[in-house]
């Protein structure tokens, strides 16, 4: 008698667009992803080689149409972001992606892509690198956030891109936050987002904070993972936090240090 042989992982959604956005985000960040693949979930928490940017995402178990993990411990496991990333540009919205480890080659992740017709299938295969788990904490202590639809954060960095400025500032007041560029003081733009309920008369504190404009145009794909963006403005001691679900399957988290963050980490 043949034994059915069960893999060692096996998981399939049909957000795969939503793992081809995803892909894209993380080759833009990171050269090599360190996963976690847990009984709860698939997880990464992980800074850019220049410490700048800081990704942190947790794909829920319980979302996906099928989550196997036929061992007790948690697997760790390396891979080239833009390897990945390649292996999932033709995938399109509402198509199946299935993620799989067999037991007999651990040194390769399986992907496999289904239309929604359902009448091709494709086989890719990723190298695996070795990983250790990083165990990177994620931020604490912001308070509310501005919600912002995806769509207008999208048009707000294309809006600002125009200015053509390498730099662009943050300034926030507890209602509102707003998006600054200025080139040479000869063009600039600002983009505010928040309802701003108190009083004309009122004078509020405003916070203000630069950036790398490479750090928000790396991450405008961030708008196609679902309808809402949700920012958490910065303060002295806490970068940037924007917050998105990865369709319906789980959260993406980015933290971006500013210029000042940044001197600060320099200096001391």
């Amino acid at each position: 008698m043949n034994c059915i042989k069960q893999p060692l992982f096996k998981c399939k959604t049909d957000n795969a667009f939503q793992f081809k956005i995803l892909s894209e985000l993380l080759s833009n960040i990171l050269n090599v992803g360190f996963f976690e693949i847990s009984k709860t979930g698939i997880s990464i928490s992980m800074f850019d080689q220049p410490r700048k940017t800081m990704v942190s995402i947790q794909l829920e178990a319980e979302n996906f149409q099928t989550y196997v993990l036929n061992t007790k411990e948690s697997l760790h496991i390396g891979m080239n972001t833009s390897h990945f990333h390649k292996m999932l540009k033709s995938l399109k919205k509402k198509d199946f992606i299935e993620l799989s480890i067999e037991s007999e080659n651990l040194s390769e992740l399986i992907i496999t892509t289904i239309p929604k017709e359902h009448n091709r299938v494709t086989v890719s295969g990723v190298k695996i690198q070795s990983a250790q788990n990083l165990d990177v904490a994620k931020p604490t202590g912001y308070t509310k956030s501005i919600i912002i639809q995806s769509s207008d954060f999208s048009k707000m960095i294309k809006d600002l891109s125009v200015v053509s400025s390498d730099m662009f500032t943050i300034s926030n007041t507890d209602d509102t936050i707003k998006f600054s560029t200025d080139s040479d003081g000869i063009i600039k733009r600002d983009v505010t987002f928040g309802n701003d309920t108190s009083s004309s008369l009122v004078y509020k504190t405003e916070n203000v904070f630069g950036f790398a404009f490479e750090q928000l145009e790396r991450i405008s794909k961030i708008s196609s993972l679902s309808n809402s963006v949700y920012i958490y403005p910065c303060t002295n001691d806490l970068p940037l936090h924007i917050r998105s679900a990865i369709g319906s399957i789980g959260t993406l988290s980015i933290f971006i240090k500013s210029n000042e963050m940044l001197n600060k980490e320099n200096n001391s």
